[in-house]
């Protein structure tokens, strides 16, 4: 039997938590990843998420 599909109605968390669901196993885990990774609002938003810093420079040598 399968679970009702998530539509328009669907609190954010509740899809949220059925992706997470979905994405249990690493394959698909890592597949989705890469697809969302791809569209470039989600990239802004999870930079502005994470504020990544930049790195550092390397000391020089003497």
């Amino acid at each position: 039997m399968r679970a009702r599909p998530l539509g328009q109605g669907a609190a954010p968390q509740e899809k949220v938590s059925a992706i997470h669901t979905l994405a249990q196993d690493e394959e698909v885990a890592a597949t989705v990843t890469s697809d969302l990774l791809r569209r470039p609002t989600v990239i802004a938003q999870v930079k502005q998420d994470l504020q990544i810093p930049s790195p550092s420079p390397l000391p020089r040598r003497p």
